[in-house]
């Protein structure tokens, strides 16, 4: 008449040692997966602003005007920090200011785990796509930036306004 069960499921001290396992393979592998999430930053940000100069010397180009890339903070001025962020403007009065009226054509916000370094601020470009103003080196590089970690990608731009992105390790 009576049928009985049994019980089944983990006894703690199972649990327990499950428990540790995990947490010694979380301590093994946290830190190599989060050198990975800031290569994974570091390759998105690059991009982004390699797109950002071939997006505004593009539109300089299509414009038969000019077009700038300045630091911006909001996106819709320009400001002195590249680590906020950067937008595209088109330059119709090729003064190399983004002045009221003019149109912000995309706008890239960073954050804050990139560190960026440009010389120049804008980065402008004339009608035929020739960048007006020397840009030098452009570094971009992980925040913060282990030592000897391949976290850092210089960005150079030719006199023509070709882009080139070379990987580095941080100092």
């Amino acid at each position: 008449m009576g049928r009985s069960f049994k019980l089944r499921g983990f006894t703690l001290l199972e649990l327990m040692v499950v428990v540790a396992i995990a947490a010694v393979l979380l301590a093994i592998g946290l830190p190599s997966f989060q050198n990975t999430l800031r290569s994974n930053r570091l390759a998105t940000t690059s991009n982004q602003f390699t797109a950002a100069i071939a997006m505004a010397r593009s539109e300089a180009i299509k414009s038969t005007l000019a077009a700038g890339m300045c630091p911006s903070a909001n996106g819709t001025a320009c400001g002195n920090d590249w680590n906020a962020g950067w937008l595209v403007w088109s330059d119709p009065n090729r003064n190399g200011v983004l002045d009221a009226g003019e149109t912000v054509i995309s706008y890239f916000a960073n954050s804050g785990a990139i560190s960026v370094t440009v010389g120049v601020k804008p980065l402008r470009f004339d009608a035929r796509g020739v960048p007006s103003t020397a840009a030098g080196a452009m570094v971009l590089a992980s925040n913060p930036c282990p030592a000897g970690q391949q976290l850092r990608n210089t960005i150079t731009m030719t006199s023509t306004g070709q882009v080139r992105s070379q990987k580095g390790n941080c100092p």
